[in-house]
């Protein structure tokens, strides 16, 4: 008898399975580690799973709400984490069926998108994962006492100095960023919960005076591995100096907030509506886009889309068919091409040349239609086409695209 894999959402009597396969397949992760998962993440989460006919789970996916701010707008996401399948049921096809199952259920919540990190790229990106955020990344050599530097002391930070943290980080992220998880109250109480779960903390460094200068999350005693180094730009390499003199051996530093010596890619991401995802972008001046969309995967997705932008804002209508208007040009895109052009994680003039953006892009029947259209309204002047092509390019360059993410989230 066939083995049916229906993946399904998972409830309160499957967390004991769950934990069990996670300790099956991620066997680095320490059991403090887990306790607090259990304790922090797995109560407001959604896990999907699927049961082989013996009873036991033998996939699972888990989703990790964050609220993140994009582009001056806020927008729920999920973070992909535990994909994880028993060693004698892969390469089954379950991890696509968890994918596919939760990535229809996000877009009908409406969520923009979703994002991973990736044990391994080539896993995601037949599902359409695209690489977004660079992390910056580096190594320093410690040499000191658990006191900082003159000038710029260090301290371990405890709950109270919580609310200090979401004003300081708010601040820095505001200046620097424009696609960053929210960081409230929540966020720390977890990230500092969590940090410790693996023996280290958050370090505060400040001036004399008691303003605060850096909010170093780290884990780990000899190596240590600073989680993320968060300060302004003119700051880091007084920050760092302060870190040499704080820890002792090599420290490794993934996430700083100033450009260090690695840039590593880390994390990858998914459009899951594609309706939501295009409001959270603005323009130098109104542009009026007329677009295809291929999907693939969330096959609802799919179709004609009239998207008007502004310096403020931007609106979205479907539409069943491409007008086909005198002087209405429309583009085809594929869902990761439109992802890496707006987050900001490929120039335009390559996903351009790639044809993962391309005009004129339709369906066969449409394109005959759109080009008989165009030949009329061109009347055979070259010239007057590439001035219009020219044009469209121009809009295209005048969206104000996703530059400068921060997200160095674990899980």
């Amino acid at each position: 008898m066939e083995e049916k894999w229906e993946a399904r959402i998972l409830g309160k009597q499957d967390r004991r399975a769950c934990r069990k396969l996670w300790e099956t397949v991620f066997t680095e992760d320490s059991a403090g580690f887990l306790d607090y998962y259990d304790a922090y993440k797995v109560l407001g989460n959604e896990c999907y799973g699927i049961y082989d006919r013996e009873g036991e789970l033998a996939s699972m996916l888990q989703l990790n709400p964050y609220k993140m701010y994009v582009n001056g707008f806020t927008a729920m996401s999920r973070y992909v984490i535990a994909v994880a399948t028993r060693p004698e049921h892969r390469h089954k096809g379950l991890m696509r069926r968890l994918l596919v199952k939760s990535l229809k259920d996000l877009y009908d919540k409406g969520l923009p998108f979703v994002f991973l990190m990736p044990a391994s790229e080539a896993i995601y990106r037949p599902f359409g994962f695209r690489y977004f955020y660079r992390m910056n990344a580096g190594r320093i050599c410690g040499e000191g006492s658990r006191k900082g530097t003159d000038g710029l002391s260090a301290r371990r930070a405890d709950r109270r100095d919580i609310p200090s943290m979401v004003g300081f980080s708010s601040e820095i992220l505001t200046e620097s960023f424009d696609c960053y998880p929210e960081r409230d109250k929540p966020y720390y109480q977890t990230l500092l919960a969590e940090t410790e779960s693996e023996g280290g903390g958050i370090l505060l460094f400040e001036e004399e005076a008691g303003e605060m200068k850096a909010c170093v999350p780290f884990w780990g005693e000899e190596p240590v591995e600073v989680r993320e180094i968060l300060c302004r730009q003119k700051d880091g390499s007084f920050v760092l100096e302060a870190l040499r003199g704080y820890f002792n051996g090599e420290i490794t530093v993934n996430g700083s907030s100033f450009f260090m010596n690695e840039k590593k890619p880390v994390i990858m991401g998914r459009i899951t509506d594609v309706e939501s995802f295009l409001k959270l972008f603005t323009s130098e001046y109104p542009v009026e886009l007329y677009m295809l969309v291929t999907d693939s995967l969330i096959s609802e997705n799919e179709g004609y889309y009239i998207w008007k932008l502004s310096p403020v804002g931007s609106q979205v209508r479907r539409t069943e068919r491409p007008d086909l208007s005198i002087g209405k040009h429309w583009m085809r895109c594929e869902i990761q091409g439109l992802f890496e052009w707006l987050s900001g994680a490929r120039e335009l003039p390559v996903l351009l040349e790639e044809q993962a953006i391309r005009l004129e892009g339709l369906s066969e029947n449409a394109e005959g239609e759109l080009k008989a259209a165009e030949a009329i309204w061109s009347g055979g002047e070259t010239g007057r086409l590439r001035d219009e092509m020219e044009k469209w390019e121009a809009d295209l360059n005048a969206v104000r695209v996703c530059r400068a993410p921060f997200i160095n989230e674990i899980v």
